[in-house]
């Protein structure tokens, strides 16, 4: 095949109890099927986004990360859209979106809203028109204006080329109908079309097990379940060929797909640390000046004698801290420990390596004095085996909740996506 389409709907393992789609037979099979590229657009969450695209590199195909999320419309009702990230500012933004679903105060479910996504647009593809979607609502009852005013809302947050009218056909009732309106409709407003085919498993054979998944998400039998967006067993992996059968006659909307994919590069590190940074307060030079003074004040409440052998050993780890690019880190931790303590929340002495370092110590990061006790902090940090520090710290049961809504609140570069 010429790799002429890419599927740009797919959900993964990730979409819990909506989907029959295990991530590791996902990949085998798009490369069985001799994919070079496919999207992740699991419902809103990224859960499964790194280790989807880990596999994907593997297995020599492009991975595209997107999701599906619920957009909040008047009168309190709901419908999905899909968002696909066209480079690494287009991924933050999406993270920003998907964070938003549950770290907002008083939202009442897993939402997002046109103020939100007008906000975080940027360097993001919008593909709109799923069986969940309002433009579909509109559509199936003829209600055309409403539709357009849809278009519009989109049009003024989305540049004319990153909004696609999306185009499904699963041999289900009236499929065909609505093919046809939506092809009338993205005429007449001026708006592209891509073809889908909304993954939820891998095999058409699957499809009872997928029901089983659904089963349990509602808490129903199988003779219970009602007919609703899935009543043919075609929502699975199909291979090129399938789709360019299926959609013989509309070889524009299948090319965008290809278009849309060599569109979105997204590329992550990992051979780097990619840390939030500290805000130090006003009138503090930088970082390193003001951990430096935390140190130091705090080493003066921690020893009544400060000895040589102390100021060493506080000078050779705070040198060592900053060279390893871990000054931030240890900023943040001692803010929301400090926190925690300032109101009286219950914190646990530290336990672990992070026990033998003595600047978090005079932090009060933790309790325990690695110069009494002879601990070598080389097992905390070293700088000839470089990986993350990990201090293990326990806070009070029944308060933690008011040290993590410190940190949401207090530090906004620090990311939440709540599982």
């Amino acid at each position: 095949m010429a790799n002429d389409f890419v599927h740009l709907n797919v959900h993964t393992e990730y979409s819990l109890l909506n989907n029959y789609n295990p991530m590791g037979k996902l990949i085998e099979k798009a490369k069985e099927l001799n994919f070079k590229a496919m999207a992740i657009t699991d419902y809103n969450n990224m859960y499964g986004v790194i280790d989807f695209y880990k596999k994907c590199k593997k297995n020599s195909i492009k991975p595209i990360i997107g999701c599906e999320l619920t957009l909040l419309y008047p009168n309190n009702e709901f419908y999905n859209i899909i968002l696909l990230a066209k480079n690494n500012l287009g991924y933050k933004n999406l993270c920003k979106l998907v964070s938003n679903l549950y770290v907002i105060e008083n939202r009442t479910g897993e939402f997002i809203t046109f103020d939100e996504l007008e906000k975080y647009s940027k360097n993001l593809i919008l593909i709109v028109g799923s069986k969940r979607s309002f433009i579909r609502k509109c559509l199936y009852k003829d209600d055309i204006q409403s539709a357009k005013n849809e278009i519009l809302n989109f049009k003024s947050l989305f540049n004319k080329e990153d909004l696609f009218l999306e185009l499904n056909f699963h041999f289900e009732e009236k499929d065909e109908l609505m093919i046809n309106k939506y092809l009338e409709f993205a005429n007449e407003v001026n708006v592209e079309t891509v073809v889908t085919n909304d993954v939820h498993y891998l095999e058409n054979t699957d499809f009872n097990l997928f029901n089983i998944a659904r089963c349990i998400s509602k808490g129903v039998l199988l003779s219970e379940l009602k007919e609703d967006n899935f009543t043919k067993s075609e929502y699975y992996l199909k291979s090129e060929e399938e789709m360019l059968k299926i959609f013989s006659s509309l070889k524009d909307s299948i090319y965008n797909t290809k278009m849309i994919a060599q569109r979105c590069n997204v590329e992550f590190d990992f051979s780097t640390y990619h840390l939030p940074e500290y805000k130090v307060p006003d009138g503090v030079s930088t970082k390193e000046d003001y951990l430096h003074s935390l140190i130091i004040e705090g080493m003066k409440n921690r020893y009544e004698n400060i000895t040589d052998e102390i100021k060493k050993r506080v000078n050779y780890e705070f040198s060592i801290i900053n060279k390893m690019g871990f000054t931030d880190y240890f900023l943040i931790v001692w803010d929301f420990v400090n926190f925690a303590k300032k109101n009286k929340i219950p914190v646990g002495p530290g336990r672990g390596s992070g026990a033998n370092s003595i600047v978090a110590y005079c932090l009060e990061i933790t309790d325990i004095d690695p110069i009494e006790y002879d601990l070598i902090f080389e097992r905390f940090l070293n700088p000839e085996r470089i990986s993350m520090p990990d201090f293990d710290i326990d806070f009070c049961n029944e308060r933690r909740e008011e040290v993590i809504d410190y940190v949401i609140k207090n530090m906004e570069k620090i990311m939440f996506l709540k599982l």
